[in-house]
């Protein structure tokens, strides 16, 4: 399926005619999950052909870290390119290994991946499935991936971003909206999803990139969903916040506990403060205030 801009100019198309259409159609095709509309495609086509996103997708891919700014080894970074998890991008396969940012989200998405119990082999799918071009020009001549498209609207436009990983190591980048949106659409009994925005902070540390939830017209912050995580509970009976800089640092949460889980309680949590009261020898009332320190 073919495409002009709005000058009629530039034409570009999706990776495979087959699919994009059978997307135009509602359905889901073999090689996607996810169900997304015409105002995402719009978007993605806009991040493909505009002038300041074509210097955004080099900087992504611009090889600026070392090895020594991963979580790899040498050893691991040789097995990893032995076994396909890793492009060697060094003349002549000598030198220092370098690697883009998205290299090093990749890199925490194996690694988290590994914990799990996926197989090599399933790591090297899920390699291919977020390398795997979307959108394109006709010519040939620029492409963009849905990895690459989620991470750039994570780190400019703090939106949060996702990815499902299913049982055969296949992966679908996704927002919070099309997370929420397909939930009843996936045909998988089970899928992991990880949160792309904390990895992203740990690598950009400099840069705020604490993602705003919308709710109605009400925009909520991490820290601040986390408030409400806990007076929605039902589970305390005060909460209390301590800021600095007009930001939430410290959270206090008070609860009653049974008086039968003394040893339980203590060793339950390394940041806490309990409140023992007696009487007749008995103890009548256990109070435990959990801090979280944000």
């Amino acid at each position: 399926m073919s495409n002009t801009d709005t000058s009629g100019n530039e034409k570009h198309s999706f990776w495979d005619e087959g699919e994009a259409e059978a997307w135009q159609e509602g359905e889901l095709n073999h090689w996607t999950e996810v169900l997304r509309d015409d105002t995402y495609y719009e978007g993605l086509r806009a991040y493909l052909l505009g002038e300041t996103n074509r210097e955004i997708s080099a900087w992504l891919k611009s090889s600026e870290y070392t090895i020594k700014e991963t979580s790899l080894t040498y050893r691991t970074a040789n097995h990893w390119v032995k076994e396909g998890l890793l492009d060697d991008t060094r003349p002549g396969g000598k030198g220092w290994h370098r690697f883009s940012l998205l290299d090093m989200v990749w890199f925490q998405i194996a690694a988290d991946l590994r914990e799990l119990g996926f197989s090599l082999e399933k790591l090297r799918t899920a390699k291919a499935f977020i390398e795997r071009p979307t959108l394109r020009l006709e010519d040939g001549s620029d492409s963009v991936t849905l990895f690459e498209y989620h991470i750039a609207l994570a780190l400019f436009n703090k939106e949060p971003a996702y990815i499902l990983v299913f049982h055969d190591g296949r992966m679908e980048p996704v927002s919070l909206e099309q997370l929420e949106a397909n939930l009843c659409f996936i045909r998988r009994t089970y899928y992991v999803v990880i949160y792309l925005n904390p990895i992203l902070q740990r690598l950009m540390t400099g840069l705020p990139l604490d993602p705003k939830i919308e709710d109605g017209d009400v925009k909520v912050t991490s820290d601040e969903a986390q408030l409400l995580s806990l007076i929605r509970s039902g589970s305390y009976e005060q909460i209390r916040i301590r800021l600095r800089d007009g930001a939430i640092k410290v959270l206090e949460a008070e609860e009653r506990l049974s008086t039968e889980r003394i040893v339980d309680i203590l060793n339950d949590s390394d940041f806490q403060d309990v409140e023992i009261k007696r009487r007749d020898g008995k103890n009548v009332v256990i109070r435990r205030t959990l801090l979280t320190k944000l």
